[in-house]
């Protein structure tokens, strides 16, 4: 019977990985100690099934914990299935997943617009940003597309 510790388990796009200090867990030399939190570096890009069983393999992540997800101006970037596949992971590997996401969706006011020109000039195309214009879409994505039985939203 494992002991339940307390940690909490995040993934970034391009982060190092904190584990337990008591860990003895090495997955880079970019490790920040911390008795609270498991950081994992991972690239969103690749399949999502990875990541959950790199949690698993390096942190000890255990799917039966309730889980927080925090987006903040992500899923925006990704190829829409991708955006999809990943969304389904989450509801499909964990108990209880728990999303909190923050994505320019109204592209028609000012901060949307100086958005738009912002990533054109860089030639970034945010592909789901273009298919979730509105509070409803983007709730619908995530109960359709993602599974998730609940999703509240506000602009």
């Amino acid at each position: 019977n494992r002991q339940k510790d307390n940690s909490c388990h995040f993934s970034m796009s391009s982060a190092s990985c904190i584990v337990n200090s008591s860990s003895k867990h090495q997955l880079s030399e970019q490790y920040v100690p911390s008795s609270r939190c498991h950081l994992m570096p991972f690239d969103l890009r690749n399949d999502s099934k990875q990541l959950f069983l790199d949690l698993v393999k390096h942190c000890d992540f255990d799917y039966n914990v309730p889980t927080l997800f925090l987006m903040e101006c992500v899923m925006m970037y990704f190829p829409e299935e991708s955006s999809q596949n990943l969304l389904r992971e989450i509801t499909y590997r964990i108990q209880t997943p728990i999303l909190i996401l923050y994505d320019a969706i109204l592209l028609d006011d000012p901060f949307g617009e100086t958005m738009k020109q912002n990533l054109n000039r860089i030639h970034v195309l945010a592909e789901s940003l273009c298919n979730q214009t509105t509070l409803l879409l983007q709730l619908q994505k995530l109960v359709n597309a993602g599974g998730f039985t609940t999703a509240v939203g506000c602009d």
